[in-house]
C-alpha cells in the first residue's frame, strides 16, 4: 500500500508543478490595468453536456477546466483535468485546444488520453439562435490503454 501513496502524492505534486508551470504565461496574459474597458461576458462550455454556440472575443483566450467523477456498478471513473482552451482569431471563428485528460478508472485502466485541436465558427444569430459549428481532431498522444491509437476527426453543430 505504501508504494501506491507514494506514486499518488509524487503523481500530485508533478501534476500540480506542471499544471502551475503551464499556466504561468497565461497569467501574465490576463494582467488588465485600470483603464482597460470592461471585459464582455463569457459563454463557457462547462458545466455542460454540450459545448456553447458562441465564439469567444478576438484575441481572448478562455481556459476552462473541470472534474468528472461517476461511480457505476461499483466501478469508480475519475477524469481530470479536462482542459479546453479556446483562443478568439476572428469575430466568429475560436481555435480550440483540449488538453490530454487523465483517467482513473478503479486502478484498473489508467492513463492520458488524447490530445484535440479544432476550430468553431459561429454561424447565427439566425432567427434568434446562436448555432456555430465545430471541426476537431483527436490525435493519439494518450497511453495505451486510454488512446485511440488513431486520428479521429469531429463535426459537432
Amino acid at each position: 500500500m505504501v508504494p501506491v501513496r507514494l506514486f499518488l502524492r509524487q503523481f500530485s505534486c508533478s501534476m500540480t508543478r506542471s499544471l502551475l508551470l503551464a499556466s504561468m504565461p497565461f497569467l501574465a496574459l490576463g494582467y488588465a490595468s485600470p483603464d482597460d474597458p470592461p471585459a464582455p461576458p463569457i459563454a463557457t462550455d462547462r458545466p455542460a453536456v454540450t459545448d456553447s454556440s458562441v465564439v469567444v472575443p478576438v484575441g481572448t483566450l478562455q481556459v476552462e477546466n473541470g472534474f468528472t467523477g461517476t461511480v457505476s456498478s461499483g466501478t469508480t471513473t475519475y477524469d481530470f483535468p479536462e482542459t479546453s482552451m479556446r483562443f478568439g482569431v476572428a469575430s466568429k471563428t475560436e481555435l480550440r485546444f483540449t488538453a490530454p485528460d487523465y483517467y482513473d478508472q478503479s486502478n484498473i485502466v489508467s492513463g492520458f488520453g488524447d490530445l484535440t485541436i479544432g476550430v468553431k465558427q459561429q454561424l447565427g444569430p439566425a432567427a434568434g439562435f446562436d448555432v456555430s459549428v465545430i471541426l476537431s481532431l483527436s490525435v493519439p498522444t494518450g497511453a495505451r490503454p486510454v488512446s485511440s491509437h488513431g486520428y479521429d476527426p469531429s463535426v459537432q453543430a
